[in-house]
């Protein structure tokens, strides 16, 4: 390659580099990345930080680090939560086992790693498919959901033994191996077991976010309480595919406590983007060569949203890890390394991991399912014409049928979901497309509201830079890595179909995300394992010393960064081996934290605007925002029903309120006004209201305060320059 050409890739990977690292963290506001590097040289030189910003940072971080007893007793407090996630692991691989050797029987010559990605896709999505199962059938025990999986393991175990001789090489047709030193595999395997157990052990930390709380978690705790899986018709968004919420729903009935089980299965999410790695590992090592696999890998792994998404136990993490899954299958189908046999059974396991995709979320769909399908057509397609007319019109007629085999494995993973919201409330995806399905849980106002919601607030082509820019600089949680080599790796497209093939499923991973959904940052995740092959790829834009060591330089430099990074509060809460009580209380709300400790047992709340109820040790009855108001329900006659429904109090939150009706926001029932509550009290129906949480006037921008003046009843809660905004009432009668 021209020394030119090489010399524009270094160029362009040290400006990109240069910008990145000048940027303010949009979600941090205050903090850019210059701190963070402030905060590097301030630990290398010991030297005194006091009065910058670095000092915030990394007084932030040792907050949160400080430990006072042994490591063992802190990990003896978590070792329930280990031993059910182990457990439930243990027997997803052995179903997975069984799975992958009943379709490829020994004979697909695959890599260790490609092999173990696919044991633990397929069996944690059977494992999700037996719980979903047990909780439709009010049995929800282990046995229930551990049994199917024992006896498929023990067939696993007897089948090994018969098809092990059957197997091909794996390194056949793959690109040659670099022998690595005997020291540089201790470094990369222990640095990848001591990052990989930072991790997992961040994924035991208490969650923090309000999705999470609203309804990942929320939604099992219900179920697991409940005995059983049910229509939940205050929480719309428990309807979604709950592929991850499963595990988590699983976990609980192991370990019998709702606390327990969903930390468990938090621990069981993050498992996920250590099997992403191991994916991008995949496609990397026999696509491109051990050394761009490795690098690969390291990019993909320290990438700050990795860690973040494992803290916090979206279902982003397991989508990304069924994407990147369904492309390493995707790929190795392209290179025909199934031609010896079982084409349909590959085909079959593709359409399991992609409607695994789509059982983990709804945008499966088009993430993964449509663009695999577009890859299949495409295949065949460009094989009938460029091949002779016989085999033109045999290609061709083999195409249905390969869709077949391919629809029918989508619908074994992701069709149960379907079905059961069907079930509920005859729509399979509800509440999306209520204009085709229609459906008597749903209106048309509600429906306005959800797209208004969640859909791209514009279209407009020429601002499509700057989101660009959004999402590969200016994002906090980014890596440099993804894109620093964005150059060279576009130029090897000429020497390479399926690098090509992995740019385009980027271009339509950006596409999706531009065009039909409302951009939160958090929907860019699943192209980052897609990036950290390209990028991994660049490698090979050239063999000269000068291209090697200019390589390696930024990626040193940028892993520096991102690690540290990770282990900043600016990625999310590790809680670390902190007292596990002590970090289970901090992200909850004084609020709740009042109400578990003074409310007596049987006490039963009415939430009003809140539906972040996850933390409540006592009943409590909500309802999310798109949902029907349960407050208005049961005062809208003269006589309230809290007696009926067995209500002993009503919370409500004026600031959750405000968030919800500020323009641009989701909006929330108008029936609700301080007025109300006030009516109830002059009635004696309600107690005079308990003071929670309040704020200064002043702490309101003038749009929030002209909101709440246009309230009934602001004076009510406007008392003496504080805004009251949690009140807890004592139903009277």
């Amino acid at each position: 390659m021209q020394r030119s050409l090489l010399l524009l890739f270094c160029a362009f990977a040290v400006i990109y580099c240069s910008l990145f690292f000048s940027q303010v963290l949009p979600n941090n506001p205050g903090i850019r990345r210059a701190d963070i590097w402030g905060v590097l040289l301030d630990q290398v030189l010991l030297t005194d930080n006091s009065g910058t910003a670095a000092e915030t940072v990394q007084n932030d971080a040792s907050s949160l680090t400080s430990q006072n007893a042994s490591f063992a007793s802190r990990l003896l407090q978590r070792q329930k939560v280990i031993g059910s996630s182990l457990l439930l692991l243990f027997f997803a691989w052995g179903c997975g086992r069984a799975i992958e050797r009943a379709l490829l029987q020994g004979r697909s010559g695959l890599l260790w790693s490609e092999r173990l990605v696919i044991q633990f896709g397929t069996g944690l999505s059977l494992l999700s498919l037996a719980t979903l199962f047990a909780g439709l059938a009010g049995k929800l025990s282990p046995a229930m959901i551990l049994l199917p999986a024992g006896l498929i393991a023990i067939v696993a175990a007897v089948y090994g033994r018969k098809s092990a001789g059957n197997q091909r090489q794996a390194d056949d047709g793959l690109p040659p191996v670099v022998p690595l030193s005997f020291w540089l595999r201790v470094v990369l395997t222990s640095g990848a077991v001591i990052y990989g157990s930072y991790l997992l052990t961040g994924a035991m930390s208490p969650p923090t976010d309000f999705d999470v709380r609203e309804y990942h978690l929320q939604g099992p705790k219900e179920w697991f309480l409940d005995g059983r899986i049910h229509y939940l018709r205050h929480n719309v968004y428990t309807s979604f595919p709950f592929h991850t919420e499963m595990l988590s729903l699983a976990g609980m009935v192991i370990s019998g406590d709702w606390w327990t089980g969903a930390i468990s299965g938090k621990l069981i999410l993050g498992t996920f983007s250590l099997l992403t790695s191991l994916c991008v590992y995949s496609i990397a090592r026999r696509h491109a060569g051990l050394v761009p696999a490795i690098l690969s890998t390291l990019i993909h792994l320290t990438t700050p949203w990795t860690m973040r998404i494992a803290l916090i136990a979206y279902a982003e993490g397991a989508l990304t890890f069924y994407l990147a899954l369904t492309v390493m299958l995707c790929l190795i189908k392209e290179d025909g390394i199934d031609a010896v046999g079982a084409r349909y059974r590959w085909l079959f396991l593709i359409g399991l991991m992609a409607g695994s995709a789509m059982a983990c979320k709804y945008t499966g769909l088009v993430n993964v399912i449509l663009p695999c399908v577009l890859l299949l057509c495409w295949r065949v397609v460009r094989i009938a014409v460029e091949g002779p007319p016989d085999v033109q019109r045999l290609r061709l007629s083999r195409i249905v049928r390969q869709l077949m085999v391919l629809g029918t494995g989508i619908l074994v993973t992701v069709g149960p979901w379907l079905a059961r919201n069907f079930a509920d409330t005859a729509n399979p995806v509800f509440p999306l497309a209520y204009s085709v399905f229609g459906g008597p849980e749903w209106s048309t106002d509600v429906d306005v509201r959800w797209k208004a919601a969640h859909g791209p607030s514009e279209r407009d082509v020429w601002q499509i830079p700057r989101h660009a820019m959004d999402a590969a600089v200016r994002n906090d949680w980014t890596s440099p890595l993804l894109f620093a080599f964005l150059l060279p790796s576009l130029v090897m497209c000429r020497h390479s179909k399926t690098l090509t093939t992995i740019w385009l499923l980027v271009l339509w991973q950006f596409g999706i995300w531009w065009g039909f959904t409302h951009r939160i940052d958090r929907f860019w995740i699943p192209v980052i394992p897609l990036l950290s092959v390209t990028a991994g790829w660049a490698w090979h834009a050239s063999e000269t010393r000068i291209w090697r060591r200019s390589c390696i330089t930024i990626i040193a430099v940028c892993t520096v960064f991102n690690l540290r990074l990770c282990t900043l509060p600016l990625v999310g809460f590790h809680a670390g081996l902190m007292d596990f009580e002590a970090a289970r209380q901090i992200p909850i709300r004084s609020d709740f934290r009042f109400l578990n400790e003074r409310l007596p047992k049987d006490s039963h709340v009415l939430m009003v605007g809140e539906a972040q109820v996850f933390d409540a040790n006592f009943q409590v009855t909500y309802n999310t925002v798109f949902d029907d108001n349960i407050f208005e329900e049961w005062t809208r006659s003269d006589a309230p029903s809290f007696g009926e429904h067995g209500v002993t109090h009503v919370m409500v939150n004026w600031f959750e309120v405000l968030r919800y009706r500020v323009p641009g926001s989701y909006g929330y029932c108008e029936y609700v006004q301080p007025s109300r509550f006030e009516k109830l009290v002059e009635d004696g129906w309600l107690s005079e209201p308990m003071v929670l949480m309040s704020r200064p006037v002043d702490s309101f921008s003038t749009q929030e305060l002209e909101l709440m003046r246009s309230w009934a009843g602001y004076d009510s809660i406007n008392i003496s320059g504080q805004i009251n905004g949690i009140m807890l009432y004592e139903v009277i009668r």
